[in-house]
């Protein structure tokens, strides 16, 4: 594949587009509303005996195990190394890389403040902030050479196994943080405190009282801060962007996405590495025992399955799609307007699942929830695909583009 050399800051014509990212983008949103409707139908949070009220238990379980094996984190990374791939496209399109770093720190500064806007009044689990933060570091590293990003991004994705040995070595945890939460969130309604290691999703997910919901939304943000420190978010995800970055270099000048033979070899080695892993992991959370070394197992686990596995899905994609998989290019209409639709699936979700809205929340066992998902998604790429008859850019993609420029 020849270099591709994009000049100006104007939205890419069809054209010049790379057809193969935006259908990866189109099915990692796909996945990433799998595995986030989980927390929006409150099916995540429930008891295992309210889970066995619904005709499908059985195969929910299987199901559900399934999601956490080959589905959760996966498409979350997939999508973090799409934007270190994104990443180089946009200093692709300057004739100087001297004018890049102010460029982009415009645009995730825009980016930071839509997923803040996402974060606090639509949708606690906002990836967009995170990215944006990221992604401004990420500046500081776009002149290091390919192998100076891949040990750094090794050392970051390993440094979540020492950040969970040290816990459990010193015994911090973000428990009482939770607990503070969850104690913030009942005192709203006066209903006595319950376990404070548990958080308090499902209630808050089923009210139907507007003011209680604006009053945990509005600092249910600090949680999502929580998470993401406790699961070392911050390094993973940044590591993962250095190796999009690496990625995103040889798309552009070593030709990649027809690299048969090394699309194979990642295919074959990502699939005997990440799939055992992710195994193992499921096999441990689903263990009741909690001790140190299955935590720090965990971590290990995770290290080596994750990246792989999401590594051989991207290389599983490419390769069906240069051998004539044509129906996979339904995916790049939704990925083209990847902003767009994913926090358009927020507001449907909440739309449908919380108690605001039409209150589903519960009322589905998981396979009736994953039509649903479907059915959603199904009109997302509908709707893309009208839209981009018309218009070159989604809604969001297009007012972030003008935000740019209105602030140069």
């Amino acid at each position: 594949m020849p270099a591709i050399k994009l000049q100006g800051i104007s939205p890419m014509e069809k054209q010049h587009r790379i057809v193969s990212l935006d259908v990866l983008r189109g099915i990692s949103l796909f996945f990433i509303l799998i595995a986030n409707v989980l927390v929006f139908s409150g099916y995540y949070f429930l008891d295992e005996s309210l889970k066995q009220q619904y005709a499908t238990y059985d195969l929910d379980a299987w199901l559900f195990d399934a999601i956490k094996i080959l589905v959760e984190a996966k498409f979350y990374t997939l999508f973090s190394l799409l934007f270190g791939i994104g990443f180089y496209i946009q200093l692709q399109r300057f004739k100087s890389s001297s004018s890049f770093p102010k460029y982009m720190l415009r645009r995730m500064s825009i980016l930071l403040l839509i997923g803040l806007v996402h974060m606090f009044f639509i949708w606690l689990g906002d990836i967009l902030a995170l990215y944006a933060i990221l992604g401004m570091v990420l500046i500081l590293f776009h002149k290091w050479s390919d192998r100076k990003l891949l040990i750094m991004a090794i050392s970051l994705l390993i440094l979540p196994i020492l950040h969970v040995a040290f816990m459990q070595e010193v015994g911090v945890y973000l428990g009482g943080l939770f607990g503070q939460f969850n104690a913030y969130v009942y005192s709203l309604d006066g209903a006595p405190p319950k376990d404070p290691n548990v958080f308090v999703v499902l209630e808050f997910t089923r009210t139907q009282d507007w003011q209680f919901y604006w009053q945990v939304k509005l600092v249910d943000p600090v949680i999502r801060l929580a998470i993401l420190i406790a699961d070392t978010r911050f390094f993973k995800v940044l590591g993962i962007f250095m190796i999009g970055l690496v990625i995103g270099r040889h798309i552009f000048h070593h030709g990649l996405l027809e690299n048969t033979r090394l699309l194979k070899r990642t295919l074959f080695w990502g699939f005997i590495i990440g799939l055992p892993a992710n195994i193992g992991m499921t096999i441990l959370s689903n263990a009741e025992t909690n001790s140190a070394s299955n935590a720090i197992l965990h971590a290990v686990l995770g290290t080596l399955g994750i990246v792989p596995l999401t590594l051989a899905y991207a290389a599983g994609i490419v390769l069906m799609l240069n051998n004539g998989g044509r129906w996979l290019l339904a995916f790049a209409f939704a990925g083209r307007m990847a902003l767009t639709n994913y926090i358009m699936q927020s507001i449907i979700c909440i739309t449908l699942f919380y108690g605001i809205g039409l209150g589903w929340a519960g009322r589905f066992g998981l396979l009736s929830i994953l039509l649903i998902v479907t059915l959603i998604f199904l009109f997302q790429i509908l709707f893309s695909f009208i839209y981009l008859r018309y218009v070159n850019q989604g809604p969001l993609e297009y007012l972030w583009r003008m935000s740019i420029q209105k602030h140069k």
